[in-house]
């Protein structure tokens, strides 16, 4: 059989004929798909003269076919796959590492049953939880693409040192206090107030909401002052509530505080006023605390 002959066999009905006289005849109905109306000279196909060209399709249309052939050969695969494991899991059961691990993966399967409540109802778990830890591991894997470009090195601080610019006192141990006078002078003075600040403060923090007009028009003169290794303060390692209130008094009669004068103390600047009352009780005119507060490393037990 030759070439011609086979393909006229292929193509038998189609009312196709060729060159060299091999013909097949065929009487189609009329708006039957299967009527070319035409016929094949060599290689080539001749239509009709009065043959409707085809109809091409958009570009919008070939990309929505293509996306939807995707996507059903997507969902393909992953039938595929998922049939796979699942006969992967039946045939599984009789391997010797499956005999070890069901007892122990059981064991651990109960105490974790708990986590099932948090999945919806209508949730297979042998489905869900692969699917969250999937998605977990996605987030994890987005968070260090997006850590890769930052340098584990800390950005270097600039750290501003100024000039010192308090007023000091030496005391008797050696040590320079820092401190800070508001309100009118000495001489003027109705009332001689004391205050140590609280921690991490310093004697710039004065009184809080208590303008120095204030302090003027009551004649208040105020003395605010670096506890020891705050501020412009020499630190002080064997400090305790007694070096403290010595440190008040000291204080007191290097600004020529004569009589005797007023402690308050805030947040935990109160532990320095009750020292105060407790060591030198006898140069204080009165005492008032605001939101007292006694921390480590004094507590209230050292003022016992």
């Amino acid at each position: 059989m030759t070439w011609q002959e086979e393909l006229a066999s292929l193509v038998e009905g189609s009312g196709i004929q060729y060159s060299d006289g091999v013909e097949v005849t065929a009487a189609p109905a009329v708006g039957v798909a299967g009527d070319l109306g035409g016929r094949v000279v060599g290689e080539r196909y001749a239509g009709y003269e009065d043959m409707a060209s085809p109809v091409e399709e958009s570009l919008r249309d070939q990309v929505k076919g293509f996306l939807a052939a995707t996507g059903e050969m997507l969902q393909e695969l992953g039938h595929g796959c998922r049939d796979m494991v699942q006969q992967s899991l039946v045939e599984a059961d009789d391997t010797y590492v499956v005999r070890k691990l069901r007892s122990p993966l059981a064991v651990v399967s109960n105490r974790l049953g708990f986590l099932n409540e948090c999945l919806p109802e209508d949730r297979d778990p042998m489905h869900a939880w692969p699917v969250v830890i999937c998605v977990f591991l996605l987030a994890l894997t987005a968070l260090d693409v997006n850590s890769g470009n930052e340098t584990s090195m800390q950005p270097q601080k600039e750290l501003y040192i100024n000039y010192p610019n308090a007023s000091h006192i030496q005391l008797p141990d050696g040590r320079y206090m820092a401190y800070l006078e508001q309100g009118v002078s000495a001489e003027r003075a109705r009332f001689s107030l004391i205050a140590p600040h609280p921690l991490l403060s310093s004697r710039l923090a004065g009184l809080p909401g208590v303008k120095e007009s204030l302090l003027e028009e009551f004649g208040v003169r105020l003395v605010t002052y670096d506890l020891p290794g705050f501020g412009e303060s020499d630190p002080h390692p064997n400090r305790n509530l007694n070096s403290s209130a010595l440190d008040m008094l000291h204080l007191a009669s290097a600004v020529r505080i004569i009589d005797k004068f007023w402690v308050m103390g805030y947040s935990a600047g109160s532990m320095h006023a009750w020292a105060a009352v407790r060591y030198i009780p006898d140069r204080l005119a009165g005492t008032f605390l605001v939101m007292q507060y006694f921390h480590w490393p004094y507590g209230i037990k050292a003022l016992a």
